[in-house]
């Protein structure tokens, strides 16, 4: 026979979902009679009075909700469900009820679990360090953070420095760069290792930024060079300013979570006292890392007043500045001259007495000086002057030659 029957609606979902409007629709099948509630509360009646012919006679409605998510509130465990089994307070849960005499209620209930978040950290610096005027350095790094779930996720951020021997942080800091909303728990300033960022939410399809600045000793005295230089594209542990994040147990992807940038260094490649053209020169070659838009440097030359010293600090005589020098190139020796062609007018230790060239005690040879090159950081040896030779000294003259007319005609001309 006909009957009649109501339509009582109710959500149950897990802990962290919260229903925002909830409406229903006639889908058809056979005629709507009762009265319908649209939207409707969480457990109000939606459909009332309505009726149904006997003999097979079915009609459907449609239920559509929405629901914010809060994953920091959200516990995991609880966030799927089984429709096969559903268990109250468990995802989207939702039930009806309405018929006094329904003999099964073992499907008037349902559920289907949050869709999963997908959220990915990746980091990158931002070009190389910069010199402070204390000599330290400071880096920028920036952490992306994107869901490309289709839920919402919830995620923290660890940030570690691995750092070779000679390097130590003095200051990082974190902060938000934008893109969402902060929600979470900030940590700054922070240490190596500590989680900066906890229980950041990020809706599904958003992304969001930090920005990590940190600051760096180098000692480049215990510095190996080997270790100064990385690559960005395939950071290293332990070389460079290298720096990783962490914080999301679920990760697809964690090949982009470190980055690192190169430590500013000198490296002198070649050094030594030479001569050219019989002229004393300091020859050099100079290398650089983390300095991408150096193109030159200031050679600064020190000298111990003549004693020769192997120790640096007794170098303490600034005898040559020359800002704008090549990386690759050579200066006078200190006392050495020549003229606009590049031939020899003057050479340490000698004096040009008499149209002569000798040697004048008094005007000491700078046996070693001390040869500074600054870049950005500073790199500093010890030269040798050149070794005595022939081919570096002035021209020597020789005795003059008197050529003598010999008669040949006058048998007593040699006589």
């Amino acid at each position: 026979g006909p009957g009649m029957y109501d339509v009582v609606d109710t959500f149950s979902p897990a802990n962290g979902i919260t229903l925002n409007t909830a409406a229903i629709a006639y889908g058809g099948g056979e005629t709507q009679t009762g009265t319908v509630t649209s939207p409707f509360a969480n457990g109000g009646t939606a459909v009332s009075g309505e009726a149904l012919a006997g003999g097979g006679a079915s009609e459907t409605w449609t239920i559509t909700a929405n629901f914010t998510v809060d994953p920091a509130t959200l516990d995991p465990a609880e966030a799927q469900c089984d429709p096969s089994a559903p268990a109250i307070n468990t995802g989207f849960y939702n039930a009806v009820s309405g018929v006094d005499q329904e003999s099964n209620t073992d499907d008037n209930d349902t559920c289907t679990g949050v869709p999963d978040s997908g959220i990915n950290l990746a980091k990158v610096v931002d070009g190389p360090a910069t010199l402070e005027n204390d000599g330290s350095y400071t880096v920028v790094y920036t952490v992306s953070v994107t869901n490309t779930g289709d839920g919402p996720g919830l995620y923290d951020v660890v940030d570690t420095f691995s750092l070779p021997n000679g390097v130590t942080v003095n200051t990082a800091d974190i902060a938000y760069g934008g893109g969402e909303t902060q929600s979470g728990t900030v940590t700054t300033p922070f240490v190596s290792g500590d989680t900066v960022v906890d229980d950041e939410a990020l809706a599904a399809g958003a992304s969001e930024t930090w920005t990590v600045t940190a600051n760096f000793a180098v000692d480049q005295d215990v510095l190996d060079p080997a270790a100064a230089a990385c690559d960005p594209a395939n950071p290293v542990a332990n070389t460079g300013f290298y720096n990783a994040v962490s914080g999301v147990d679920s990760e697809a992807n964690t090949g982009d979570n470190a980055t690192c940038t190169d430590i500013p260094q000198i490296e002198i490649t070649a050094l030594a006292g030479v001569c050219r053209n019989d002229v004393p020169y300091i020859s050099w070659d100079i290398a650089t890392t983390g300095l991408p838009n150096a193109t030159d440097a200031t050679v600064r030359v020190y000298g111990d007043g003549g004693n020769g010293s192997t120790d640096p600090a007794d170098y303490t005589q600034l005898l040559i500045d020359q800002s704008g020098s090549p990386f690759s190139g050579q200066t006078l020796w200190p006392g050495a001259a020549v003229d606009a062609q590049g031939n020899g007018t003057d050479w340490p230790g000698w004096d040009f007495v008499d149209g002569v060239w000798v040697e004048d005690p008094t005007d000491e040879r700078v046996p070693t000086l001390l040869v500074e090159f600054e870049v950005n950081p500073t790199a500093s040896e010890i030269v040798a002057y050149p070794p005595q030779s022939a081919n570096c000294v002035p021209p020597r003259s020789a005795p003059p030659v008197v050529p003598i007319d010999v008669p040949v005609n006058n048998p007593w001309a040699l006589l």
